[in-house]
């Protein structure tokens, strides 16, 4: 006997908490659907033949299909469904712009509100993870092995769907949490973190290793002799120093200062001074003509006098880049080391006769 269908327009509210007591914490404010309602709502679902709703959906979940499930109190089958072919069911049940998309395509929104078609795939979602107690199946693999680099939505979701067809994944993630945007762009009052971490468990227990904290410098040179500079609790104050150091030398002696400056406090970090001093003179083109107009707003130089020192620092770093290019490493430390002596030697021998 079939299902009798709740033809009610409105769809059931989201339990959410009393903004008296929501302005006080930073728990998840909407609470999700208890079971009565899920049922009731799942109720509304028409099954239509042709099943607008999944054409909606971004990864083609059968929506007519697992809210049949709901409807048979059958909650695991209708994770099993979702999880066909979404990774993340508990995550999109909640952050999923649903209202523009599933549920957008919704026969019923015709005429009242779509079913709640993100609040039932919440619902199965958390009911799935604090009942479920089987892990889920490892596919067996196919012998072929996948980098994934970044472990955001796209890349949980791409390092889903390829474990599922039997990839050995490696999900590479610069931070020290996996989630991206969903851990460190979405607040804790819309997304608990904790909800993101039983997503990434549920990945990896599929057998996808998340590598965090993958940042990693990488400068080839053949016999350089350099080793990579990494930044530990012990070395933290060394590299703030350093990076404040450059930035005061750049602001008092300008353009010249920063070219000499920044290059070697760049590469006492492990870099090259090659690529330093690259970088260092891409930043004066970039900047030279930005910083002539805030410097002529503060009134510390003429407008003028500005420009003409802008237009000559761009010819001029395009020559000392091509200069850079034949001058040997360790020439070019000491090249640089010995103009950045004289400078502070001529900048002190000022200050002292100024005074």
């Amino acid at each position: 006997m079939a299902a009798k269908i709740n033809m009610r327009l409105d769809k059931n509210e989201m339990p959410s908490q009393d903004p008296n007591v929501r302005n006080k914490n930073f728990l998840e404010v909407a609470l999700g659907y208890t079971e009565e309602q899920a049922l009731d709502e799942a109720a509304r679902c028409l099954n239509c033949k042709n099943h607008p709703c999944v054409n909606g959906c971004p990864v083609n979940v059968r929506i007519p299909e697992f809210i049949a499930k709901i409807v048979e109190r059958d909650y695991e089958g209708a994770y099993q469904v979702i999880h066909q072919t979404s990774s993340l069911p508990a995550v999109c049940g909640r952050v999923c712009p649903q209202e523009s998309q599933c549920e957008m395509h919704c026969v019923r929104g015709k005429k009242g509100d779509p079913v709640g078609i993100g609040r039932l795939e919440r619902f199965v979602a958390d009911w799935h993870n604090a009942h479920s107690t089987e892990a889920p199946e490892k596919p067996q693999s196919n012998g072929h092995k996948v980098a994934v680099v970044g472990s955001g939505p796209a890349g949980l979701t791409c390092a889903g769907d390829l474990a599922k067809k039997g990839y050995e994944v490696t999900v590479y993630e610069a931070l020290h949490l996996a989630g991206g945007v969903l851990v460190y762009g979405i607040p804790e009052f819309r997304l608990p973190k904790s909800i993101v971490q039983k997503e990434v468990d549920g990945l990896k227990a599929m057998g996808v290793d998340v590598e965090k904290a993958a940042v990693k410098a990488a400068v080839i040179e053949e016999d350089s002799g350099e080793e990579e500079f990494k930044l530990t609790r012990k070395n933290l104050p060394v590299a703030i120093g350093i990076g404040l150091t450059a930035g005061l030398a750049s602001g008092y002696v300008g353009v010249g200062g920063g070219f000499l400056m920044v290059p070697l406090f760049i590469s006492v970090l492990g870099v090259m001074m090659r690529k330093a001093s690259g970088t260092s003179l891409v930043a004066i083109m970039i900047l030279a003509i930005p910083g002539v107009v805030y410097q002529g707003m503060l009134g510390n130089i003429d407008y003028l006098a500005g420009v003409a020192m802008a237009a000559g620092s761009i010819p001029g770093a395009v020559i000392g880049a091509n200069l850079i290019r034949r001058v040997p490493e360790r020439q070019l430390r000491i090249a640089f080391g010995v103009f950045l002596l004289i400078s502070a030697v001529v900048l002190l021998g000022n200050e002292v006769a100024a005074l």
